[in-house]
């Protein structure tokens, strides 16, 4: 599946979904009307490292990461417990390779947020 596909997707199927892109991502948003600045963060993509987040290694071809804004309780029920905030540049430590294609895990960086 292209990131396209997914973005489009979510933007034909969720009501009140906008496209907001920054930071080299692209990211569906819920903000019914514009009545926000930017809305409420649901899902972006990433298709490259960043300064502070090179822990997918997302620089090799045809890679991307999707991120899915969830809450901490569900966070806690996929993956068994909050990790503690990295330091700047490192990854969460907990048992993943976040290297690894086709796998539902935390975020590489904001997993302390409990973000997958």
């Amino acid at each position: 599946m292209k990131q396209n596909d997914i973005l489009n997707y979510c933007l034909s199927k969720l009501d009140g979904t906008v496209l907001v892109e920054s930071w080299g991502e692209k990211g569906i948003f819920y903000n019914p009307g514009h009545t926000l600045k930017r809305g409420v963060y649901t899902l972006t993509i990433k298709e490259k490292d960043g300064e502070n987040d090179k822990g997918s290694n997302l620089n090799r071809k045809d890679v991307y990461r999707v991120n899915l804004g969830i809450r901490k309780d569900t966070f806690k029920n996929m993956f068994s417990y909050i990790p503690k905030r990295p330091p700047a540049g490192g990854v969460i430590q907990m048992d993943y390779d976040f290297t690894a294609l086709d796998v539902i895990m935390p975020h590489p960086v904001y997993g302390w947020m409990g973000m997958d």
